[in-house]
């Protein structure tokens, strides 16, 4: 933190991450202040290498991240004219570093100072402004060993993934963890084994003839367990005829207390249960509450507290409003206290509960200056908010015990008396009370009918995002800024997929890293190990550790995992891919499974003796079943729109898909979507007519129509693809066509499908036995390139303009820049010029 510098006379600059923030602290703050952006960090380790210096205590080098330099030059030009410098970037650990990262680099010449404020409030930003504080150096540190050790798995890991698996994998500290929870589920549920069981269901009667249900509890003392049709046939005659009586009858008065307010995982987990949110669109939306969002004649207004949270303490002003709210809305509702909740083990507790800024905006008097599902996120926060500073929900419970013969039966009944905190946060569809008859010890009942139906065992359910989160919370892994990124990666990394219900099933390859990792470094994959490691980061923020001490600590262990996975995983790899079963269809040998672009596949282990290979699937067992790819493809119902003969369904890199059964005399394939009853329905393409117009092609000179491609219409010519001219164009008022004219030099970098014709070098194409001539042509964000002339046929090109400067090495008559040498792609050495 740099020392405190005199307060010069120029205006205070207040710098925040997001722009959405600048324009509601701008309004609150008016002339007094200017106020910026930082568009999130501004300087990270380098990608290119490791950028840690493990043999001098874990040195990370910075860099100004390259898209934020000129970010950075404008906040610094903005530091030097203010007076003092306030920075307010976000209440956590990354928000922490950043303004270190800022206060670094930008200089001023006034004082730098720290604020920060859990809501965007006019009183909570003056209230900050008022106290300012300085960086908090261990919450830096915390965050600079998180990325650090991130750097260290990710960095060092991934590329024995890359020799042993395929380029472009990766393996995450936190990530490689979640992953493995994955896995091991779904091998839970290929173990389970399912198991046949009878529910029993009696109807019964009062002897003043009210009827109720009752259900099978015990049989001769113990557990009642039906496991079959003969089993429950044969307590059915058993007990219709026995005589049925009351054993017991209790009331009670039951309280109901409300949920505590959310913090991220329980607003993401209830986000999707509720309002059917993914956890990434939940916190995008959550962003933009707690940012600020107009509201008309109150101007832009930050709705929520800050949503990266994990404690679920409520501050003194969030009571005081909760209180005042329900005293004028639900004043027979408001327990005389104020409620509190217990902090949880692992919970920072760095800021109060996610909840709503102001009570009296109530969603439904906002609800036409917000987004649909703003309004109903918010809706759900305050809610929830509300609820839980209420009385609990009262409800009468009774429960009754009935003998017949060696059967016991069971009947519960509830009744809600006072709502209390559900007014305002009911439950998720219609509670319906439960009624159960006035009984007495002794009463004898009449049987109305029986029922006994199969069913069987269900395995545990695969993660879905929320439920993932609500895991990974539970075993201290990750913290609530990290859930979204750990979810996003493992789906971009095609290390898991979403069946049909939504939820997170492994791929082969995520099954394949996970295999491997667990073998190469069971120590650091342990979720306890990760856990624990969560907790001594923890330590970092608080003081309580050195955040080099336990960087240390950590490599001692990864180390000596990271030397002998080098060594033993590539070896490892084939031997964890065989299968026992089933064997080579061709020479008997044994089959293992490979990853290939398209996905994965078994093939013979005698490769290249044996050239067998076959696609699979998994059975509900989790064994390999091969699919021949010579038999007839099943059909689909479906005909080729282009030559009428049957599609069927093919497996490519994308996904299933449908194709012409023609292949290759006929290459039509088509998107397809299944109906109710599993039945595939070809996805028609729509194809909008072609209009034409009188505008001249600008390379040809024939006339142009009008063509639809993914971003909207455009002019094409009319010969293509013999000619490929293209124009950007608008409709006048009678929707006449209007040519744009191209793009000037000074848009570069921005999309033109407009390009002039190639222009000749006279330099000969590089490529042995090509022929062809070097040309300048412009690509469709209007850069330079050049190319061979004879393209298709010919793809050579290159970026930099060639310099006609001989090859020392071959004679070539020109080479490319390359830094500070010429590089020759005749031959492909480089030199000095």
């Amino acid at each position: 933190m740099p020392k405190k510098k005199p307060q010069s006379s120029g205006r205070p600059l207040v710098i925040v991450e997001s722009p959405a923030k600048v324009r509601t602290i701008k309004r609150y703050l008016g002339a007094r202040f200017d106020v910026a952006s930082s568009r999130g960090h501004i300087r990270d380790l380098p990608k290119r290498n490791l950028n840690v210096d493990i043999e001098h205590g874990f040195e990370p080098t910075y860099e100004v991240i390259p898209d934020k330099e000129k970010i950075v030059a404008q906040l610094k030009r903005a530091a030097k004219r203010a007076g003092a410098i306030y920075l307010a970037c976000d209440p956590d650990r990354g928000g922490e570093a950043i303004c270190w990262h800022l206060a670094t680099l930008i200089n001023g010449k006034g004082p730098i100072y720290r604020i920060t404020f859990n809501e965007i409030t006019r009183a909570a930003v003056e209230r900050a402004l008022k106290h300012p504080g300085e960086i908090n150096q261990n919450l830096v540190d915390a965050q600079q060993a998180r990325r650090v050790l991130d750097r260290l798995v990710g960095y060092q890991v991934s590329p024995i993934l890359w020799k042993t698996v395929r380029r472009g994998l990766s393996a995450g500290r936190v990530q490689s963890v979640a992953l493995r929870l994955v896995v091991e589920r779904e091998i839970e549920r290929e173990a389970f084994v399912t198991v046949e069981f009878w529910p029993f269901v009696a109807g019964l009667a009062t002897p003043a003839g009210k009827p109720f249900n009752a259900e099978l509890a015990k049989l001769d003392g113990k557990k009642a367990v039906l496991g079959d049709w003969d089993a429950a046939r044969e307590l059915l005659y058993e007990v219709r005829d026995e005589s049925w009586t009351v054993r017991s009858f209790e009331k009670r008065l039951h309280e109901r207390q409300p949920q505590p307010p959310y913090i991220t995982s329980t607003l993401q987990q209830d986000a999707s249960t509720r309002l059917g949110f993914e956890t990434k669109r939940t916190m995008v939306v959550a962003q933009q509450l707690y940012e600020g969002v107009e509201l008309g004649e109150l101007g832009r207004v930050g709705l929520i507290t800050y949503m990266r949270t994990d404690s679920v303490r409520i501050s003194a002003e969030g009571l005081e409003l909760a209180r005042s709210w329900i005293e004028a809305n639900h004043p027979k509702h408001l327990p005389e206290k104020p409620r509190t909740f217990e902090r949880k083990k692992r919970a920072q507790d760095a800021h109060e509960a996610i909840r709503p800024t102001d009570p009296t905006l109530e969603p439904e008097r906002i609800k036409s200056h917000l987004a649909p599902e703003q309004f109903r996120l918010y809706d759900l926060v305050w809610r929830r908010f509300l609820a839980c500073q209420m009385t609990p929900a009262l409800s009468d419970k009774a429960d009754a015990k009935i003998e017949v013969g060696r059967a016991l039966f069971t009947a519960r009944g509830s009744i809600l008396r006072d709502p209390g905190f559900l007014t305002v946060y009911p439950d998720v569809g219609e509670a319906k009370d439960v009624l159960l008859p006035e009984l007495g010890e002794g009463y004898d009942l009449e049987l109305l009918w029986l029922d006994a139906r199969q069913r069987f065992t269900q395995p545990p359910p695969r993660y879905k995002p929320a439920s993932l989160v609500k895991e990974l919370e539970k075993r201290g892994i990750g913290r609530p800024s990290t859930y979204v990124a750990i979810i996003s990666t493992l789906q971009q990394r095609d290390y898991v997929r979403r069946d049909e219900n939504r939820s997170f099933a492994p791929t082969e390859l995520g099954r394949l890293v996970t295999k491997l990792l667990l073998v190469g470094f069971p120590e650091v994959l342990k979720v306890e190990f990760t856990a624990e490691l969560e907790g001594k980061l923890d330590g970092i923020a608080r003081g309580e550790k050195g955040w080099r001490d336990v960087l240390e600590d950590f490599y001692k262990t990864f180390s000596v995992e990271l030397r002998r996975a080098a060594k033993s995983l590539p070896e490892y790899r084939d031997k964890s891919t065989l299968l026992a079963e089933p064997a080579c269809p061709e020479c008997g040998a044994k089959v293992n499974i490979r990853i290939g672009r398209a996905g994965a596949f078994v093939g013979c282990s005698k490769y290249p003796e044996c050239d067998f290979t076959a696609d699979f699937e998994r059975n509900g067992h989790g064994r390999v079943v091969l699919l021949d790819r010579k038999e007839e493809a099943p059909e689909t119902g479906e005909s080729c729109e282009k030559c009428g003969r049957p599609m069927t369904v093919k497996k490519g890199r994308y996904g299933p898909f449908l194709a012409c059964t023609g292949y290759p005399e006929c290459d039509f394939t088509s998107n397809f979507r299944r109906d109710e009853d599993g039945n595939v329905v070809l996805v028609k393409r729509e194809r909008k007519p072609t209009e034409k117009t009188d505008v001249p092609c600008p390379e040809c000179g024939g006339p142009m129509v009008v063509r639809h491609g993914r971003k909207g219409e455009f002019l094409g010519c009319s010969r293509y693809p013999e000619c490929r001219g293209t124009l950007n164009f608008a409709r006048d008022a009678d929707g006449g066509i209007v040519p744009v004219a191209p793009e000037k030099d000074g848009n570069k970098g921005k999309k033109n499908n407009s390009r002039p014709a190639p222009e000749p070098l006279g330099l000969p194409c590089p490529k042995k036995d090509c022929g062809g001539g070097l040309v300048k042509r412009v690509n469709s964000y209007g850069n330079d390139f050049y190319a061979c002339d004879r393209y298709p046929a010919c793809r050579f090109s290159c970026n930099r303009e060639p310099v006609q400067s001989s090859c020392p090495s071959c004679g070539f008559p020109w080479r490319e820049p390359f830094y500070k040498k010429l590089r020759c792609h005749h031959c492909g050495k480089a030199s000095a010029p």
